[in-house]
Order: C-alpha cells, then sequence, then structure tokens
C-alpha cells in the first residue's frame, strides 16, 4: 500500500534540470543527455506493472493496456531537441496584428520542417492578419522552468502559445503541422475573442484510456471526475491568452506538469486540458454547444492511401484545413497547396 501511495505523489516524468534556455541552442544537447541518462523509461515500466497488480489483470489484459497507452506516453522521453535545424521563428502575415497562429515541427523525422513555410504560404493568400510564430526542435520554456517538464508527453502545446503571449499576442491558436490552411481563419479568432477559447469537443472520456495513476491525480487535483466530460481533440486548439479564466486554466495547467502522473493517458495532454475546462465549464463553451455547422468541416487528414482524391475532397467540402499525410508532407511542392485557398 505505501508503495502504491509513494507513487501517488512523484512525478515520474520530472528532470532536474535548471539551466537558462534563453542561453544558447547547446542547451538542448543537454537536455537530450539529461534525458537519456534518467530512469523515466524504468519508472514508467512500473507503473505499469503496479497498474496490473491493483486492478489484477491477466497476462493478456496487461498486454493490452500497455499497448494501447505505453507508446504514447513515452513520447517525451526519447525526444531529439538539437540539430543543425533547431530553431524559432515569427513571421509576419500580411497587415499583422495580435493574433497569431503557433505549430511545432519536431526532429524525430515525423515531420518535414517544409510544412511551416507551406503553412505560411497559405494564411498569405488567405488574407490573414496576423503572425506566424514556430519552432523546429528545441523546447518552448517562457518562463526557463519548463525545460524540467520536457518528457512529460505532449505537454508543449500550451508552453508555446504561452511563449507567443509573452511576445504581445493576446489570440493564439495552435495548430498541428500537419494541418494546412485551406481558407480563411478569421472565423476562428472571431470565435476566440467572442467565447475565450476554440474548443473542439469529442466523445465523453472513457476509462479504458487512463492509467489508474492518471485518473486519480486528475481527480484528486483538479476536484472533478474526468469521465463526466468530453474530450477536447487539439489538432487546433484556440485561447484568449489574456483572458482572467484561461490565466486560471494555464495555472492548473502547470500544476498538473508539475504532478506528472496526470499524464498517464493515451491522450496525455487533451485528457488534462480537457478536465481543467471541465473544472471551468461555467466558463468554457465546447464547439457544439455553440455554433457546430460553422465549423462542420474544420479538418480533413489524408491517409496516405487516397492521394489525390482526399485533396479534392477537402476543397470541394471547404475544410479550413487539410492534414497531409506521412508520404504526402513530402509532396507539398507537386501538391501546390497554396492554388487550392479560398479566398
Amino acid at each position: 500500500m505505501f508503495f502504491y501511495l509513494s507513487f501517488l505523489l512523484v512525478n515520474p516524468f520530472l528532470i532536474d534540470f535548471s539551466k537558462d534556455a534563453s542561453d544558447t541552442l547547446e542547451i538542448f544537447k543537454d537536455l537530450e543527455k539529461e534525458l537519456s541518462l534518467s530512469s523515466i523509461r524504468q519508472d514508467i515500466h512500473t507503473l505499469f506493472l503496479e497498474e496490473k497488480n491493483k486492478l489484477a489483470l491477466t497476462d493478456g489484459e496487461f498486454e493490452t493496456i500497455y499497448g494501447h497507452i505505453h507508446i504514447r506516453v513515452s513520447k517525451g522521453i526519447d525526444q531529439k531537441f538539437y540539430s543543425h535545424e533547431t530553431t524559432k521563428g515569427l513571421l509576419k502575415i500580411n497587415k499583422g496584428g495580435n493574433q497569431c497562429v503557433v505549430t511545432t515541427v519536431d526532429l524525430s523525422g515525423r515531420r518535414n520542417p517544409g510544412l511551416i513555410q507551406q503553412i505560411y504560404e497559405n494564411l498569405t493568400e488567405s488574407g490573414f492578419n496576423g503572425y506566424l510564430y514556430y519552432r523546429i526542435g528545441g523546447f518552448p520554456a517562457p518562463t526557463n522552468k519548463e525545460l524540467r517538464y520536457a518528457a512529460v508527453p505532449y505537454s508543449f502545446k500550451i508552453f508555446l502559445m504561452e511563449e507567443a503571449r509573452l511576445l504581445g499576442f493576446r489570440y493564439v491558436l495552435w495548430i498541428d503541422s500537419r494541418l494546412i490552411p485551406m481558407r480563411s481563419i478569421e472565423p476562428i479568432f472571431s470565435h476566440i475573442k467572442k467565447h475565450r477559447a476554440f474548443l473542439v469537443n469529442d466523445r465523453l472520456m472513457v476509462r479504458m484510456n487512463f492509467l489508474s495513476f492518471g485518473l486519480e491525480n486528475l481527480e484528486m487535483l483538479l476536484g472533478i471526475n474526468p469521465l463526466n466530460y468530453p474530450r477536447i481533440a487539439t489538432p487546433v486548439f484556440g485561447l484568449d491568452m489574456e483572458s482572467s479564466c484561461v490565466r486560471q486554466l494555464v495555472q492548473d495547467y502547470y500544476t498538473c506538469c508539475e504532478n506528472g502522473l496526470c499524464f498517464l493517458s493515451v491522450f496525455p495532454e487533451e485528457h488534462v486540458l480537457s478536465t481543467i475546462v471541465g473544472k471551468y465549464s461555467k466558463e468554457f463553451k465546447y464547439l457544439y454547444q455553440i455554433s457546430p455547422s460553422t465549423f462542420k468541416y474544420l479538418w480533413h487528414y489524408d491517409k496516405d492511401h487516397h492521394l489525390p482524391e482526399s485533396l479534392i475532397y477537402a476543397v470541394k467540402q471547404h475544410f479550413y484545413f487539410y492534414g497531409v499525410g506521412a508520404k504526402s508532407q513530402y509532396m507539398l511542392k507537386e501538391l501546390g497547396l497554396k492554388k487550392f485557398v479560398k479566398k
């Protein structure tokens, strides 16, 4: 029992790393080394074994849970932060303004760095007035303490949005770097300005997608049962960063990052954000509660099976974003996505 309770109080992802992220890009080499020397991988495995014992799982049941969740919660461990491509940038689009799109491309080879330029070109073509803030590699650290959380799975989105806020942007929209804008995204920013957030709701969160530690720590920290609330899908996710309720959301998010165990689920950061939004449900509204028809065709991902059919479909249906696939993301020149932008 003591072993179990002790794990409830220990963040398995936390690393002792206090160097200033603004010093030099070389700092990311040190961060990679620190992660490689950590015991995070072993600690996570131990948590899964404890889950097996706690729930008296058979070997088959354990393998199912392990295969379902482990790969997701381990994403932060083997990250590559530094290479000759590591950079960040802020690009003005058309007239500029106080609204900003943010995105990242990691150095795992899963994303083509050329996606940044494609997003920029399509935003420009669509008539968007604002900025694009991006990172290739590295890790966002708006207060310099975030590097300690680098192994917390998928934790970086809010940190990147906070960096944009500190650059002076109030209205910030995160998009997955595979999502290429295909029409004006001004309606999305109008939604953020009116409702403080752009929250794409999915189905209710379900027990099978959590380790017990994740579910119990979320409930303990935030005071609500996550399973009573929908999961927010974050390929596209926007916030009014100066709104008082959003400042509280960000504060709670940092609390969850410090805890770490909250992120033990199939959708680590989405489940955490979804539960925080649930906590402040009187302040936030989900997309389906406000204007489901306006954003009915929000994104369409290419699965690399039916190109160019999927692109033609996305264009005909006037999707806001077209998600390039693992292969098609390296065919940007051939696809010529800018010419399909609906003005």
